[in-house]
């Protein structure tokens, strides 16, 4: 389940970041439609965490819905970083770019 929450972390940053720009994703398919958005969106340097966090996708879905043992301590490790470092950039993007919208960050 720290997986599961690591991941649901950065996706929650990622819908705040794509709502603050105009954006939502479509119903369907929705966790991927965010990363796709974003990977469109943000700059090179967020290319490879947000294809992990796609890749986390299909892992959250195996992991919160089948089993626990889907991953490993050393993904977790990896995805709880990633998404600290992302969840981070997001805060501080939303402050500078939206000051309006980041009063209770």
């Amino acid at each position: 389940m720290r997986y599961v929450s690591a991941y649901h972390a950065a996706l929650a940053a990622g819908e705040a970041l794509l709502y603050c720009l105009g954006y939502s994703a479509p119903k369907n398919n929705y966790h991927f439609m965010i990363w796709e958005a974003l990977r469109h969106i943000l700059d090179k340097p967020f290319k490879e965490t947000l294809m992990l966090f796609d890749d986390a996708r299909a892992k959250r879905a195996n992991a919160f819905y089948d089993r626990a043992s889907v991953t490993s301590e050393t993904e977790y490790k990896e995805i709880l970083n990633e998404a600290e470092r992302f969840v981070n950039f997001v805060k501080d993007k939303i402050k500078h770019t939206f000051p309006e919208s980041s009063k209770d960050i």
